[in-house]
């Protein structure tokens, strides 16, 4: 989709996450439901316009089409891409548009209101960062980490080698931050032995040992291989 088609592919890809984005928030689906009709309208309207004048503008080569990346389909001599195109395209901005009128006529500015919401989630993401500078474990396992990237970066691993350890790195480093999460919050709920209280603890350290040992096993396959070949020199 995104080689022999990729026209289609990349028309996917620029609306679907934004349309999910809008769909999926219960106060925006309520507005969009609310003005389904509208929104339907508006959408069929910008479909056959623009679908219509992509048409003539192809027809007098006001700009073109690799052939290879089209699927080669056809309605009603319009391609498959224009229409998919148009109406996928047509359908975000009127569902923006829905949203952003009714936010408008109550003083809201939905956009900025959003931005300093998503500001102020990582604002508060980030600060979780301290938490990696508060048990001896996660200290430890943010030292391996920095060695070896550092390792990584000398013995020059291939793009493929660098996800897999990008993937392993994050997976402890992230279960190491939860698992501090649920100790913290574990203390908080009862000072006294409680064997509920225990399992938990044991639980979300027994995942990190799971993610330690897996990512010991993907840098042992990733080096390993290379610290042999310079020590058979």
């Amino acid at each position: 989709m995104f080689q022999d088609l990729s026209y289609l592919g990349y028309t996917l890809i620029f609306t679907i996450p934004p349309i999910i984005f809008l769909w999926l928030r219960r106060d925006f689906f309520d507005i969009l439901k609310q003005n389904l009709k509208t929104l339907l309208i508006s959408t069929a309207l910008l479909t056959v316009y623009g679908s219509i004048m992509w048409k003539i503008g192809l027809h007098f080569e006001a700009w073109t089409y690799s052939p290879e990346k089209l699927t080669g389909l056809e309605f009603l001599t319009i391609s498959v891409e224009d229409i998919v195109w148009w109406t996928l395209v047509s359908f975000l901005f009127s569902s923006f548009a829905i949203i952003s009128t009714y936010y408008e006529d109550r003083n809201v500015n939905i956009v900025m209101r959003e931005l300093n919401g998503l500001m102020k989630s990582f604002m508060y993401a980030s600060s979780g960062f301290r938490a990696l500078t508060t048990e001896r474990n996660t200290v430890i396992h943010i030292a391996v980490a920095v060695l070896v990237i550092i390792s990584a970066a000398f013995f020059q691993i291939t793009r493929a080698e660098w996800m897999f350890l990008i993937l392993a790195i994050s997976l402890v480093v992230s279960l190491e931050l939860m698992n501090n999460a649920i100790e913290r919050l574990c203390s908080k709920y009862t000072t006294k032995y409680n064997e509920d209280i225990k399992f938990i603890k044991d639980a979300a350290a027994a995942a990190v040992l799971i993610s330690s040992v897996a990512a010991f096993v993907t840098g042992m396959v990733i080096f390993m291989p290379r610290i042999i070949d310079i020590v058979s020199r």
